[in-house]
């Protein structure tokens, strides 16, 4: 699901000119924090500020001034639904508590420096996590429609319920009822914080699971669709072939780590 080219805690030298220049060909998310200076997007500077995390993306250029300390990831994805999480995200945001990001590098990091068997599931679930942060502090920071706002919990509530009972049978009925909202009500609540149906946020849960799963074990093709909630082997076929042009097995060549190979 993610290839990592670039993990660490950074600092930076002291720029008193403008580093040079970059053009990106990963996302990179970086954690500040300690600064001291600024940093250039595509040529527009903004200042660099203590437990602010900044998002940059493929093809967007950047350069600093003056010097600070981050954490720092950067990486590809090939999972579009996750993409269109990203690609929505803006530059730069902190929230009122910023240490399960903190923890969510921290993890990161650790996995990846020792690689214990599994590591890659463990990055794969940080990484994911922290998206999945950053997006619903985005919608709650965006909801459209003020009288919406008051449920921005429902909907984080009704994406926890998700994730718990991902690879069981739940109806739309199922999670509005979790979350004491009538099902059409929830329907539109959801959609107007999160972006997208119940529905597509379910399934993309599950195809992000499907995908890791064939990516990082050597489990059937037949146990991972039962544990990333469909039905059936044979439905997992043809939802993976619509979505994304490939069968189960095709992606499992393309894509497998070469330690389950």
């Amino acid at each position: 699901m993610y290839r990592i080219s670039g993990y660490g805690k950074f600092f930076s030298p002291v720029y008193k000119d403008k580093s040079p220049l970059r053009v990106l060909s990963t996302y990179e998310i970086e954690l500040v924090s300690q600064a001291n200076g600024s940093g250039f997007l595509d040529g527009k500077e903004f200042p660099y500020e203590k437990d602010h995390i900044y998002v940059y993306r493929p093809r967007q250029t950047r350069q600093s001034r003056g010097s600070f300390q981050a954490y720092f990831l950067h990486f590809t994805c090939t999972d579009p639904a996750i993409t269109r999480y990203l690609d929505k995200l803006p530059a730069s945001l902190t929230t009122s508590d910023m240490q399960p990001f903190y923890r969510l590098f921290r993890d990161i990091l650790n996995a990846m420096a020792h690689k214990a068997p599994g590591f890659e599931l463990i990055v794969n679930a940080r990484v994911t996590e922290m998206i999945a942060l950053l997006a619903n502090y985005t919608a709650e920071m965006a909801v459209k429609d003020d009288k919406y706002a008051a449920y921005v919990s429902h909907a984080y509530d009704a994406i926890h319920y998700m994730q718990k009972h991902l690879a069981e049978r739940i109806t739309l009925e199922d999670i509005a009822g979790a979350v004491h909202l009538s099902a059409s009500f929830f329907h539109t609540v959801f959609k107007n914080i999160v972006g997208v149906t119940p529905h597509r946020y379910l399934l993309d849960l599950r195809l992000g699971t499907a995908k890791s799963l064939l990516t990082n074990s050597d489990k059937s093709i037949a146990v991972i669709a039962q544990e990333s909630g469909f039905d059936s082997q044979v439905y997992l076929n043809y939802i993976l072939k619509k979505e994304i042009g490939v069968t189960p097995r095709r992606y499992r060549i393309m894509h497998q780590n070469k330690h389950y190979q």
